[in-house]
């Protein structure tokens, strides 16, 4: 009975040791593969990044002027070719360009009407600061496509708004050569009645709001910025037939004192 008991513990002892030994060949065949998959990806990592790299170099300034033409005559195909790789290189650069583009219009100008050198900072100052509105606005943009029922693309909508900027340079041309008042106030509402239709255009076709709520949302901006409008031409008019009263609102406004229009007409009276 002893030895058959022994008999019986040796062979379970052998099973168990060939078991042993095949859970370690099978774990040893298992690392080994991880290990080989490892080496390939670490072996790939170098080549990703080349071509991440030599991806994120390729900046074509010769599809800035296309998309200016574009956002002119065709915005519904400029909005509805954006497309979105996780690149904002290409619309900071193309937003410093067109700011960097305002400050030459700017410079120039400032030479022209006597402001001289003092003008040439804003070649820095205006295409950080057009870079700053890209971002400032997209945000916005998204605020209006979120009540819109739009996407919520950051990218798209940063893309979106630095073709946009293409009008910075043009608005201050404009401002520029409006040399009368009522030729300036045109212009302005011509310009930010076009911004408002852009506005439109990007979160309709870039941003695939629902139409309806978006037509709503832009009428009432539209109603708005033409109220603002016709108060603050008519507070011109009237402080040009008063000179008094006009430098009275302004000092006041210098103040920072709320102006009452009421009161400072019953100056006239």
């Amino acid at each position: 009975m002893v030895k058959k008991k022994t008999k019986l513990s040796s062979v379970k002892a052998k099973k168990t040791v060939r078991k042993v030994k095949q859970d370690i060949v099978s774990a040893e065949k298992k690392a080994e593969k991880r290990i080989k998959k490892t080496i390939k990806r670490v072996r790939r990592i170098p080549q990703k990044a080349k071509n991440y790299s030599t991806k994120k170099a390729k900046i074509d300034f010769k599809t800035f002027i296309t998309d200016a033409r574009d956002l002119l005559l065709r915005p519904k195909k400029l909005f509805e070719s954006i497309k979105t790789n996780n690149d904002f290189d290409e619309p900071i650069v193309k937003a410093g360009v067109y700011g960097l583009l305002a400050g030459i219009i700017s410079v120039l100008v400032g030479v022209f009407s006597g402001q001289g050198l003092v003008s040439l900072t804003k070649l820095i100052s205006l295409p950080i600061l057009s870079v700053f509105i890209t971002f400032g606005a997209a945000g916005i943009l998204l605020f209006i496509s979120y009540l819109a029922n739009g996407k919520m693309d950051f990218e798209a909508s940063v893309k979106a708004v630095s073709s946009k900027i293409f009008l910075y340079p043009i608005i201050v041309l404009l401002s520029a050569v409006s040399i009368t008042f009522p030729l300036l106030v045109f212009s302005t509402v011509l310009v930010d009645m076009f911004l408002l239709y852009l506005g439109y255009s990007m979160i309709v076709y870039c941003l695939n709001a629902d139409l309806k709520r978006a037509r709503i949302i832009f009428g009432i901006l539209g109603l708005l910025m033409l109220g603002f409008y016709l108060t603050d031409y008519s507070i011109f008019w009237f402080m040009k037939r008063n000179f008094e009263v006009g430098q009275e609102y302004f000092f006041q406004k210098s103040l920072g004192m709320h102006v009452d229009m009421d009161t400072l007409k019953n100056l006239v009276q």
